[in-house]
């Protein structure tokens, strides 16, 4: 068994790494480039018999990058070596489970390790007072201003 690590088996042939956009830049400027630009497929390398689930490979090993430097061990436990094979199916349905475990595991890991639910609902309280005192405010200049002497 083995697993699907991105930064070793697919530059040889597919993915290719961009190091203009590395993790610790994120701290002065934020945005998506990370995320969408640091690693990409690069289409003229893709084997013929990939090339329908090759974007799917390149969300499975962001995934499983983002679960590795986050601390956790990103081994799939029914991890298989993907062999070309006339039956498309065949890897294709390994490719799948790859992502399918990936995606799991990266979920669990915002859901519950990193409490998601709770600092949403902490947001949309701290939103929902904020309109309200907004409105208070919007109330209360109204008032003023029907009470104050007209010039």
């Amino acid at each position: 068994m083995g697993t699907f690590n991105l930064s070793l088996h697919c530059f040889q042939f597919m993915i290719e790494e961009h190091e203009a956009y590395r993790k610790e830049k994120l701290q002065q400027e934020y945005n998506d480039a990370y995320w969408e630009q640091h690693y990409t497929v690069c289409r003229d390398r893709i084997p013929v018999f990939l090339e329908t689930v090759a974007d799917k490979i390149l969300r499975t090993g962001k995934y499983l990058n983002v679960i590795r430097e986050c601390g956790r061990d990103p081994k799939c436990p029914h991890a298989e070596e993907i062999l070309y094979t006339l039956k498309e199916r065949q890897y294709v349905d390994h490719i799948d489970h790859a992502y399918q475990y990936a995606s799991k595991v990266l979920l669990y890991h915002i859901m519950e390790d990193r409490e998601l639910m709770p600092r949403l609902r902490y947001a949309n309280i701290s939103l929902i007072a904020s309109t309200v005192w907004f409105c208070f405010f919007l109330f209360f200049l109204r008032y003023l201003f029907v009470l104050s002497p007209r010039l």
